[in-house]
């Protein structure tokens, strides 16, 4: 059932908007506009745009009307909790998927529509309606999906540690949400990591198995420096994937570089998708490479960011990819071989020294500031390689393997990679984070994998490894908050 509240003709298309009511008897705030011109002769071909955590509807009005004017019929909503739709959000879980079955059903009975070429496209949120859509069989002929990946809970919970941007899913003072919420956060600010892993990844991991027998045309974006989600579960479920599709590595996505030519190029990329899958435009682009990825490397511009050059493949990854090992030496070097000399210990050190200083008032202080830093001091182990005789290139996640003695059952251990150039300027490249969560006690091996990311490291540089207890660098965009959350 859906109630009409406005429709404005102009000369593209007329804007129509409405609530969609859902069978929780929620309300969901929506805008469709339909195009001006006479319809093909099987209807206008449609596309549900679905917007990014925290946003609205009007996040994707704009799109909506460009896409309208050029012969679609375009439907974008406020998911549930979001803008003037209600209900409350439960963080992206089955009843938000429950809602977009609704949505493309009341799509499906937009006069002039043609119910066998919709197609699907969002980034974060948006992009994960998608993956949903796909998986649960909707009838949609395309999807576009950006910065998102299937498991995208367990991601953000990787290796025993809380990205800081999970407490951002949570608190957003743009959303409503559901009870969960509350008892979500009480895991996290109580630090019940078990809790909150079996009960945040429950109903909204994607389920692969069902994602990946689907045979939608699908277009996917991943950026290595996303700070929600890490590139390399959104890759293996991409390779396994049967339907046609392609996929794009690189920047531009939540809070990773900004970059024009990028932006531009997955826009280009997703118009194509759409035109080819939903209108049979032959615009060539099932004839460029499977994989399109994009490198970091230096210099960096007075903003940040670094420079990044675009590869076309069609198979990942590229080829002559080989594993590289470094070596932590006492002596603070990064070496190619294992070191001669007698193993010696290093220490790094997490204290708690203030205890009256507790979570809930380094959340509210965003971890950082001289309170905190005097209440849970930033310990570093720093190694530097010799100067690089040619350019190195990375491709792929870095593994940490270290030998490592504590008495302590919990404890954060994590990884920071750097350039550092000619000039000894240090730049921020990528990241492991690990947190212990049931040492036994006494020695062991900490094995973790970090980010995957592209970054080729310049001749004549040189590599820096830190080891810390708090995750923060010295990045433009969010470097001085702690990646994930420390542990008090």
């Amino acid at each position: 059932m859906t109630l009409c509240f406005l429709a404005v003709s102009s000369n593209a298309q007329t804007r129509y908007d409405l609530f969609i009511s859902t069978l929780t008897s929620d309300s969901l705030d929506a805008t469709y506009f339909i195009p001006s011109t006479a319809p093909p002769p099987s209807g206008y071909p449609g596309i549900l745009f679905v917007h990014g955590f925290g946003g609205s509807k009007n996040d994707d009005t704009a799109n909506g009307r460009v896409y309208s004017a050029s012969g679609y019929i375009t439907l974008c909503y406020s998911v549930r909790g979001h803008g003037l739709s209600s209900g409350g959000s439960t963080i992206m879980a089955t009843r938000e998927r429950g809602d977009q079955v609704e949505v493309v059903n009341f799509m499906r009975t937009i006069p002039g529509i043609d119910t066998n070429s919709i197609g699907i496209s969002g980034g974060s949120q948006g992009g994960l309606h998608g993956l949903w859509a796909m998986a649960d069989r909707l009838p949609v002929k395309a999807v576009s999906s950006d910065v998102i990946v299937p498991e995208w809970a367990t991601d953000m919970l990787m290796n025993g540690s809380v990205r800081r941007t999970a407490v951002l899913l949570m608190k957003s003072t743009r959303v409503s949400y559901a009870p969960v919420r509350d008892t979500l956060w009480d895991y996290i600010r109580s630090d019940q990591y078990d809790n909150l892993l079996a009960a945040f990844t429950a109903g909204r991991d994607v389920d692969t198995a069902a994602l990946n027998s689907a045979t939608v045309p699908s277009l996917r974006f991943l950026k290595w420096q996303d700070h929600y989600f890490s590139a390399a579960d959104g890759i293996a479920a991409f390779l396994n994937y049967g339907g046609p599709k392609k996929m794009y590595l690189g920047t531009s996505g939540h809070f990773s570089d900004q970059v024009e030519s990028e932006r531009l190029y997955t826009y280009d990329q997703v118009t194509r998708w759409l035109s080819y899958h939903l209108k049979g435009i032959d615009n060539g682009i099932m004839d460029e490479p499977v994989f399109t990825f994009a490198e970091s490397s230096l210099p960096m511009d007075s903003a940040g960011y670094f420079i990044w050059t675009r590869t076309g493949l069609d198979a990942w990854p590229p080829p002559g990819v080989q594993p590289y090992r470094f070596y932590l030496s006492a002596d603070s070097t990064l070496t190619y071989s294992a070191p001669s000399a007698p193993s010696v210990s290093l220490f790094l050190e997490n204290i708690h020294a203030d205890s009256s200083y507790t979570f809930d008032t380094g959340y509210i202080e965003g971890f950082r500031g001289p309170s905190f830093e005097s209440a849970l001091p930033r310990r570093v182990l720093s190694f530097e390689s010799e100067p690089l005789p040619w350019d190195v290139e990375w491709i792929g996640s870095p593994r940490m393997e270290l030998h490592v003695s504590s008495p302590s059952e919990k404890f954060p251990l994590h990884a920071q990679i750097y350039e550092i150039d000619t000039g000894g300027t240090k730049y921020f490249v990528n990241r492991i984070n690990y947190t212990a969560r049931n040492w036994p006690g006494g020695d062991g091996v900490v094995t973790a994998d970090g980010l995957a990311h592209a970054h080729r490291f310049t001749v004549g540089s040189r590599i820096r490894l830190e080891l810390t207890n708090i995750d923060v660098t010295n990045r433009i965009d969010l470097g001085s908050y702690p990646f994930v959350l420390p542990m008090f």
